[in-house]
């Protein structure tokens, strides 16, 4: 068979029907290691920097963090001032670009906060976000009076602070040399804040870690409570934080560069591989900063889990005392790096099974991937994903494991397909039952398939054959289709097709078939390295499947290395999508079609669907992903008057 490929065409669809994936905060059980997860689907950690502020003017606090792959990630915080509880709001913060370090900060003085972030093209630039109505405008660069653009190392994490007292926030970065580099805030001009630079070598502070001096994180807090801002520093080569006290006053800062605090919290300093960035905010609502640690690794390894420190402050803003809590501090799953989802009742009672391959561990050597294994002890429609095997089918596949599931042989198990790191594809025969799977020692390498890496396996009948075909991603970014030229008992693969011509993504596709529209025949989610998910309907049929870009779909934007795995395992007729990344967590988003303006879901929009959605915004209602699906009539995640008046132009125009 011939399968007819197209090339890149987009925005098919015009219909009134709206279809997303919406991000996920169910309270999903699951335990790793016999230990019990709270937060399973918050994405991973792995050189995460964080900032905390009351982005929603609900007095309490949220996080956000920033990590490897760009994406600003947005924790809201719903629970109360002194008993916080987050949820994940956004993985790609009002969508700006991606970045290695970011500030919030009210800059224009407005009591609004403004973001400052690394210039995404220019990396060694500033750029300035006005908040308007807390909506982020366009980035503007940041330039001294002269025009000569403020600038940092790219890897340093900078910071922003009135220094001198004098109502708006100067500008300090760190230098390779062990020293800050000082830009004093001047004014505005054309809608930005002017900086001129001052010094590389501010209060003549030299700190050098461990003999050597380099990366570093800074930001400035008032420890002693005695007015005026001392210095918090994390540093390459310091496993713990530096604090450089402030003993002028909040005009004139004299800094104490001879007896810096080398380890912080004094009576119980954190230890970790290096580059701690220090993040001060009051949690729990007693008045004084608690501490949050981003572990940014440094000279003494990759810290790639247990990365996230939380001390609370047990004594008061003038004498702090903090206590340690824990080193992962949202306590999300994390499998260190490139975590590759996949669903399938291995045990054959009517529930689906999570397994997550990953790209490695350090746990023996050589460091190799692990496939975890996470039972269904739940029910179809309620999960509890229980970690029983942290090595399903052997320690020796090689490193980024992607598994996918089939009954391959026809005998009413399911059998398994691994991807891994240098092209192969290994296949492992279940010589149980469909009750209690038993698989084959060793995997045995698919013949004539030596993709360019990062093999990425699909099983699906593309072709309505009654077999399994495979469909593969790799790192050049192509699918490529092997036609099973055998019998639902034994497969034979052979005709390799790109299944899509140009390649969809520019990096590591990772295929997932999914008839998403209804009409009998499989389109296709790409996953990629740097593309998000990339969407392609099936215009063809059953037999003669033709994929073509299409965009009406809104996927949000999650990260770097995306591996897809989806089914339905809470009921109804949601299709739930688990989403790996390189950060080594996973996603949860629900796909949901939904008729726009339709918001009580009676088929039509009219009158009572604004009134609907008027008391929504009144009183603040959290909405369903349905409900969300059809009111957000701009797509821009809030429900709010622009999306009232959508619905009103929608039932004047019908």
């Amino acid at each position: 068979m011939k399968l007819p490929v197209t090339g890149l065409i987009i925005g098919l669809m015009t219909l009134s029907f709206t279809q997303e994936f919406w991000l996920q905060n169910l309270p999903i059980e699951m335990t790793l290691g016999g230990e019990p997860v709270e937060n399973p689907f918050f994405g991973g950690f792995n050189k995460p920097k964080n900032q905390s502020l009351d982005w929603d003017a609900d007095g309490d606090t949220d996080i956000f963090v920033l990590d490897v792959d760009g994406r600003l990630r947005y924790y809201q915080n719903i629970g109360t001032p002194t008993s916080p509880e987050f949820i994940l709001k956004t993985t790609d913060f009002q969508t700006i670009p991606s970045v290695n370090w970011f500030y919030f900060g009210d800059i224009n003085g407005d009591e609004a906060m403004d973001l400052m972030t690394q210039h995404p093209e220019n990396t060694s630039r500033v750029m300035y976000f006005e908040n308007t109505g807390n909506q982020l405008g366009s980035g503007i660069q940041i330039n001294q009076s002269d025009g000569i653009p403020v600038t940092s190392d790219p890897f340093m994490t900078p910071t922003f602070a009135d220094i001198d007292n004098d109502g708006d926030a100067d500008f300090f970065t760190g230098n390779y040399v062990g020293t800050v580099t000082f830009y004093e805030n001047v004014g505005w001009e054309d809608g930005a804040p002017v900086f001129q630079w001052m010094t590389n070598a501010w209060q003549n502070i030299s700190i050098i870690g461990n003999t050597r001096h380099g990366a570093s994180a800074l930001q400035f807090i008032d420890l002693d409570d005695d007015g005026d801002l001392d210095l918090s520093w994390g540093d390459y080569y310091s496993q713990s934080l530096y604090i450089i006290w402030n003993l002028g006053s909040a005009n004139v800062p004299v800094m104490d560069i001879f007896n810096i605090t080398r380890s912080f919290p004094e009576n119980d300093p954190v230890i970790t591989a290096g580059q701690n960035m220090p993040g001060f905010t009051d949690l729990d609502g007693d008045n004084d900063p608690d501490l949050i640690i981003s572990v940014l690794s440094g000279a003494f390894g990759n810290q790639l889990i247990n990365n996230l420190y939380y001390y609370e402050n047990t004594g008061s803003p003038g004498f702090p005392f903090y206590e340690f809590r824990t080193n992962h501090f949202f306590d999300g799953l994390d499998l260190l790096t490139d975590a590759s989802p996949a669903l399938a009742d291995i045990d054959n009672d009517g529930d689906l099974d999570l397994f997550i391959g990953n790209g490695f561990e350090p746990t023996s050597f050589p460091w190799v991937g692990r496939i975890h294994f996470f039972r269904n002890t739940g029910t179809s429609n309620i999960p509890i994903w229980e970690e029983e095997n942290a090595g399903f089918l052997g320690t020796g596949m090689g490193n980024n494991l992607s598994p996918v599931f089939a009954d391959m042989d026809n005998d009413g198990d399911q059998d398994v397909m691994v991807g891994e790191f240098n092209g192969f594809i290994l296949y492992f025969q279940n010589m149980g039952s469909a009750e209690e799977a038993i698989f084959s020692d060793q995997g045995v390498p698919l013949p004539g398939i030596d993709l360019s890496g990062h093999a990425t396996p699909a099983l699906v009948d593309l072709d309505g054959d009654n077999d399994y075909d495979l469909v593969c991603g790799e790192t050049a970014g192509n699918i490529i289709f092997f036609e099973n030229s055998g019998s639902p008992e034994e497969f034979s693969f052979s005709s390799v097709v790109d299944l899509i011509t140009p390649a969809p993504v520019s990096s590591r596709s990772a295929p997932l078939f999914k008839d998403v529209d209804m009409d009998g025949d499989q389109d296709l989610l790409v996953g990629s390295e740097y593309e998000n998910i990339r969407f392609y309907r099936n215009t063809g049929d059953p037999q003669s499947p033709q994929f073509t870009a299409d965009t009406s779909i809104t996927i949000p934007r999650l990260g770097t290395n995306l591996k897809l795995a989806g089914g339905h395992f809470l009921g109804g007729d949601d299709y739930q999508l688990i989403v790996g990344l390189s950060t080594g967590g996973c996603y949860h988003l629900a796909f949901s079609p939904c008729l726009a303006g339709d918001i009580n879901s009676d088929g039509t929009t009219d009158i009572l669907d604004v009134v609907i959605l008027v008391n929504i915004i009144l009183d603040n209602t959290e909405l369903t992903p349905t409900e969300m699906c059809a009111a957000d009539m701009n797509n821009d995640q809030q429900t709010n008057i622009l999306d009232i008046v959508s619905i009103v132009f929608t039932i004047l125009e019908e």
